[in-house]
């Protein structure tokens, strides 16, 4: 009863209404030490548990509303993920469901079907090492050696650190020369499939345009948006069929309206205490 009091004290109703959102990723069916950031199914399971006890979850598209409206109830909270990683599909969906917490899903509708982003290419690619000296002259970090599950962590940031300020295109290639490179096959089933975005819909779950390639977050900034691929358009309008006609809501771009964490820093909660515009 305390807790509840408190909550609704920092989260309050109506013209005052403030309002919760939780933005993840991805949700692993077991923990991961070069996804320290995500949480495993356990984990999120717990975290939704307590979602559904103490606040009010809602839909993203009612919350909003609710929110210009300022008919929001006391501790409103909404669960959103970024991207369209399968394992929403396969390991959070069926969480979701059986605690009875709706969510929205932004698609980056471009790694649909077997794609994979550059920062996953390259966690992938460190996590297939053999242990012992790998040799990354040609990317610029010398030798190294990956013995530990903390040196294959600390390889992953390097190697994402020396790509992802570069441009978008030429990143993208020499990404994916470095397994080839290296002889090492990466995972083709990272991303959902069209079957499963039109699963989320069919049980009720919103699904929105999250641009065809996100950039990753702390890319360059201009205007306030992250640029997008060249060449390459964003939203629900430049969706191709199928699962472009199941986005239901406008693309939210990275930087607009909820700040986008890094790509697995696990949940943010935003309280929100302005009209959404």
């Amino acid at each position: 009863m305390l807790l509840r009091s408190l909550l609704t004290l920092l989260s309050p109703g109506g013209r005052r209404g403030r309002l919760s959102i939780l933005i993840y990723h991805r949700v692993l069916p077991e923990p991961d030490p070069l996804l320290s950031g995500d949480p495993d199914a356990a984990r999120f399971r717990w975290q939704m548990e307590l979602l559904a006890r103490h606040f009010n979850p809602l839909p993203l598209p009612e919350a909003v509303q609710r929110l210009r409206e300022g008919t929001l109830p006391p501790r409103a909270a909404c669960v959103t993920f970024d991207d369209g990683y399968a394992d929403n599909a396969e390991v959070a969906l069926p969480i979701l469901q059986s605690v009875g917490v709706p969510a929205t899903f932004f698609i980056a509708v471009g790694y649909l079907n077997g794609g994979r982003m550059f920062n996953d290419t390259l966690i992938e690619t460190v996590r297939r090492l053999p242990a012992g000296e790998v040799d990354l002259t040609p990317e610029g970090l010398g030798r190294r050696t990956v013995t530990t599950d903390n040196d294959r962590v600390a390889l992953c940031k390097a190697l994402i650190g020396q790509f992802k300020y570069r441009e978008p295109a030429a990143r993208n290639r020499e990404v994916e020369a470095l397994p080839e490179r290296l002889g090492i096959q990466l995972p083709e089933d990272l991303m959902m499939r069209d079957d499963q975005v039109r699963q989320l819909a069919d049980v009720g779950m919103e699904i929105g345009g999250h641009t065809l390639t996100p950039p990753h977050p702390g890319a360059p900034v201009a205007g306030g948006c992250a640029p997008r691929d060249p060449g390459r358009a964003g939203g629900a309008g430049a969706v191709a069929e199928p699962a472009g006609a199941l986005i239901r809501l406008p693309q939210r771009p990275v930087g607009a309206g909820l700040r986008r964490g890094a790509c697995s820093d696990g949940p943010r909660e935003r309280l929100r205490g302005s009209r959404v515009h």
